[in-house]
This record gives C-alpha cells, sequence and structure tokens, in this order.
C-alpha cells in the first residue's frame, strides 16, 4: 500500500512492473510550495517532493544448484520504501543551491544478489529496517549565458523557474548523480517513474562511480551552442 503526501499537479502515475511476480507503486514528484512562476519571472524557490514504496517477491522453485549470491529458492518478498524533498533557492540572478533530503527503508528482493539485471532501482545494496536519513543531492549550479535565443524554464524538481540563453556554460559543484548530468534517458531513468530494472538505468557490466546509492561529490560543465552540449565532468 502507497499513499503520496503531496498535490500532484498532473495527477498521480501508477507504475506496474511485473517481474518475478512482483507489482511496484509509485508516484510522480508533486509540488508542495511555490505555484508555477509566471514567463520571464525568475522564481525564487520551489519545494517539490515524491514517496515511493516497491514490494517484490517471487514463489518458490527448484534450485539444484545455489550459493551465497544466488536467488533464493525458497519463497520470498521484500519492499523498499523512501520519501524525497526537491528544495530549491535562488542565490543570485544565475545561481542556486539545491538540497535533496531522503528517507529509506527496506531492503531489495534477497538482499540484491541473485539477478544479473536486478529487478528494482529503488533498492540499494545497503538497507535497513527502520528508517534512516541521508542526503543525495546537495549541490550549487551557475549559469553563464553566452547569447542566442532566450529559453524559458519551467519549475521543476532541482530547477528553479526563469530565463537563460540558449548558447550557456552550467557549471554543477557537490553531491550529485553521475546520471543526473550523463545519461539523461528520458524514458529510462529514474525508477520512481520510469523502469524499474536497474541495468536499463545504469550499465548491466559494471558499477557505477558513486556511493552504495549512486551518489558522488564532484563538479561538472555543460557547454551548450544552439542544438548540441559538450559535458565534463
Amino acid at each position: 500500500m502507497s499513499t503520496t503526501l503531496f498535490r500532484a499537479p498532473t495527477g498521480a502515475r501508477l507504475v506496474r512492473l511485473l517481474c518475478l511476480a512482483a507489482p511496484a507503486l509509485a508516484f510522480t514528484p508533486a509540488a508542495l510550495a511555490s505555484d508555477a512562476a509566471p514567463a520571464g519571472i525568475d522564481e525564487a524557490w520551489n519545494l517539490y517532493g515524491q514517496a515511493t514504496h516497491v514490494t517484490q517477491g517471487h514463489p518458490g522453485f527448484h534450485a539444484p544448484y545455489s550459493g551465497t549470491n544466488s536467488l533464493s529458492p525458497n519463497s520470498t518478498s521484500a519492499e523498499t520504501a523512501d520519501l524525497t524533498l526537491f528544495a530549491g533557492w535562488r542565490l543570485g540572478a544565475n545561481t542556486a543551491l539545491y538540497l535533496n533530503p531522503e528517507m529509506d527503508q527496506g531492503f531489495g528482493l534477497n538482499n540484491t544478489v541473485g539477478v544479473a539485471g536486478f529487478t528494482s532501482g529503488a533498492a540499494y545494496k545497503v538497507g535497513n529496517n527502520a528508517p534512516y536519513f541521508r542526503m543525495p543531492r546537495a549541490f550549487v549550479r551557475h549559469v553563464i549565458n553566452l547569447g542566442g535565443e532566450t529559453v524559458q524554464l519551467e519549475s521543476a524538481p532541482n530547477q528553479l523557474a526563469g530565463t537563460q540563453s540558449a548558447d550557456n556554460l552550467t557549471l554543477t559543484v557537490g553531491k550529485f548523480s553521475v546520471v543526473d548530468l550523463f545519461d539523461t534517458n528520458r524514458y529510462a531513468h529514474d525508477p520512481r517513474g520510469d523502469f524499474l530494472n536497474w541495468s536499463i538505468l545504469e550499465g548491466g557490466a559494471f558499477d557505477y562511480a558513486a556511493d552504495a546509492w549512486g551518489y558522488t561529490y564532484g563538479a561538472a560543465a555543460e557547454w551548450t551552442q544552439d542544438w548540441w552540449t559538450l559535458r565534463g565532468g
């Protein structure tokens, strides 16, 4: 059973994944405060939130060979839950601070081992029966306008409404995820609203450059000129 905590401006979405007989329920981020800013107006701050609960399980099956990292042949189930806030504050005309405090709880199915392409991107290699707090993102973003057409940015999680030039240099410093900037596949980017499988969200053949939850401290630069962007970090 999952419930959304905040009013969703576009309505809540139900995402159901059938994998190892595993239903999953998720909700899209919803606005908590700061209504959408009028076009051409720089939003001073915004606050969004999301809550996701995923339960997965499988029936028992015959397994003549089993080991520590094998999927348990016994019927089993597991659940994860998380609650995240997406807070943004404008520090200057082209500079903003973003914080994403989060509360997590639970474990992935079979403690996230035994399946090559793991079935839930909402689960991690670590977990706890009791809810625990963490700060997955805390970063500052600065945009240097380089000219070109004026672009209107809409209010969104980790994005303040405002304007910037189509040609720009965007600098990001702090704690964030590599895939926040370098793998922005719109169809498989966030397990809370897209596909759940790890192999779709990340490279299935290797681990990611981050901590156990998928985040790291670093800096990145994005140079955008009209229709193309060059990124480095």
